[in-house]
């Protein structure tokens, strides 16, 4: 009786192992080639497959879980990549803000100066253009910045061949007591002055316009006086 439920004990024994240990590489043994023997070789061939299987489901916990670590350390980087991002948003923000603050703060100063000031680029084109300039020509920024300078300024046509050369030789050019009149004005006098950019990519200049008609006016007088005077001596 000993020897016939022997190799039931031992498979049950095997079961309890297995169903403990969740140790799948265990087999039960076949003691005889009755109906307990088949049964303990059905048994190792499912345990076989459950084997397969479990390994199988391992390694895709193995993969999925190193799938969720890669995805989490990429979760991390795009967060810190984002406010890396928000941050040189914030600080390009800022910069164009005070540059924009410092271009009008130069604007008002330009615009402030009793002179017309007029930039311009290699091109001969109006890169810039200040209410002094608006003043005597009549003609607003906006109709005059980027256009041809002779456009904007017919009476500096004669002029050119100066202002070329200012800029091709970086020298400082003047020219005294030009008469201009614009329709229903008086004539006036004007002293312009050329000045060459330097230490920029691009050559430029910028011409400096003054009004000069009252002194102009007085200094006449002045002469006449003293016409007057040598006279009456």
């Amino acid at each position: 009786i000993r020897d016939s439920v022997r190799p039931i004990f031992s498979l049950t024994q095997t079961t309890n192992e297995i169903a403990m240990e969740q140790n799948y590489s265990l087999r039960a043994t076949r003691f005889y080639p009755d109906e307990v023997g088949t049964l303990s070789e059905n048994f190792n061939y499912m345990l076989n497959r459950i084997e397969q299987d479990d390994f199988m489901l391992r390694q895709e916990k193995e993969k999925a879980e190193q799938a969720r670590q890669r995805a989490i350390e990429l979760s991390k980087k795009m967060n810190v990549t984002n406010e890396r991002l928000e941050f040189e948003v914030e600080v390009r923000s800022r910069v164009e803000s005070k540059l924009t603050d410092f271009q009008h703060y130069l604007n008002n100063i330009i615009d402030s100066m009793p002179s017309a000031i007029i930039a311009i680029d290699y091109e001969l084109k109006v890169t810039q253009w200040n209410k002094g300039a608006n003043n005597i020509t009549n003609i607003k920024r906006d109709d005059a910045i980027y256009q041809p300078l002779e456009e904007s300024c017919a009476f500096l046509f004669p002029y050119l061949a100066l202002i070329t050369n200012s800029l091709e030789k970086h020298v400082t050019n003047k020219v005294e007591r030009i008469a201009f009149s614009n329709e229903d004005e008086k004539k006036r006098f004007l002293d312009i002055t050329i000045y060459p950019l330097l230490d920029t990519t691009r050559s430029g200049a910028v011409i400096r316009i003054d009004d000069v008609t009252h002194r102009t006016q007085m200094e006449d007088m002045m002469v006449q006086s003293e016409k007057m005077m040598s006279l009456g001596g």
